[in-house]
């Protein structure tokens, strides 16, 4: 398979963070970067950018966190990217939000406004504790990366306009019991999310204490890796075309009736976004192993498909 993501989860296999955690934090990883430069089209010419809304759930220890903290410590290469504090506040991100609706930016001679963000959080709880219906139609609306208007009693109006969210978060199943409300699973904020469960590792396979090296040291050589291939993602721009196999690829699956479809009621909603998700995912992945030749491949949607249908059935057991 290759490319950029696949390279990071080989680098970050020290068994602190089960595989599947650590492919999807470099799918989030490699959608921040591209930070709103890059879009495709599978609707009525209605923009599709590749940012992604991941929660890793598992118990605690399972190594949601280090999963979190290896691609956000990626992010922070990346200048050009706007990163969250690690922890934050609902309150504090609408701010934060407004704060970047000043950013300017001259495309093709054209200046706009837009307002770009990285959530990369160890703790989704801190973040968003019991959220309101408000808290939840924000996330849901700026998952589409339009623009976005909110009044608030102390600051008066904040608005930010062509936002780019992504969200790579840590949490464990109980959040859900009080976190989102059941009918919200229909249609509201959880259709957009992709819930990635991890199993607790056993106690035999976890490595040893290892004392010889400082996390420092670690994170810079990860860094050292990865800044090539990610300085050249950042540089990408514009419309990313679809080669004519691979939307026949996808055309078939949904002719087919998308197979296997989750049969957890609770997905029932996040089903009808399945197409959005691995169209994503095939943007995502056509970025990470070709951004030389910039089109989305036939090998590009299959490789989506399989690694979305890959978590699709313990994401039930995230709920």
């Amino acid at each position: 398979v290759g490319g950029l993501i696949e390279d990071f989860v080989a680098a970050t296999d020290t068994g602190l963070a089960p595989e599947r955690y650590r492919r999807w934090a470099g799918y989030v990883l490699v959608g921040a970067v591209t930070d709103r430069r890059v879009w495709t089209v599978i609707r009525g010419g209605r923009p599709l950018y590749p940012n992604l809304y991941v929660l890793l759930v598992g118990q605690p220890g399972v190594g949601k966190t280090n999963a979190v903290l290896m691609a956000r410590g990626l992010v922070e290469t990346q200048p050009h990217v706007v990163l969250s504090p690690d922890s934050i506040t609902h309150e504090r991100f609408i701010e934060k939000l407004g704060e970047q609706a000043d950013q300017v930016e001259e495309i093709d001679g054209e200046l706009y406004r837009r307002a770009t963000l990285a959530l990369m959080l160890s703790e989704w709880g801190t973040f968003l504790r019991q959220p309101d219906n408000d808290d939840l139609s924000m996330l849901a609306q700026v998952y589409d990366s339009g623009d976005y208007r909110a009044e608030t009693i102390g600051r008066g109006v904040d608005s930010a306009e062509n936002l780019f969210i992504s969200i790579l978060a840590g949490v464990t199943p109980a959040w859900f019991a009080e976190g989102f409300p059941p009918n919200s699973y229909e249609q509201g904020l959880p259709t957009r999310f992709c819930f990635i469960h991890g199993d607790e590792t056993p106690f035999g396979q976890v490595p040893d204490f290892d004392f010889r090296e400082n996390v420092e040291a670690a994170t810079n050589r990860l860094a050292h890796r990865f800044h090539k291939s990610l300085s050249v993602i950042a540089t990408l721009r514009g419309f990313v075309p679809w080669e004519e196999m691979a939307g026949k690829r996808l055309n078939k699956w949904k002719n087919d009736g998308f197979p296997p479809l989750p049969q957890d009621p609770m997905l029932r909603g996040y089903s009808t976004r399945r197409a959005l998700h691995v169209a994503k995912l095939a943007l995502l992945t056509a970025v990470s192993n070709h951004p030389g030749e910039l089109r989305i491949t036939e090998p590009d949607v299959a490789r989506a498909m399989e690694v979305l249908i890959e978590a699709e059935p313990d994401m039930g057991k995230a709920l």
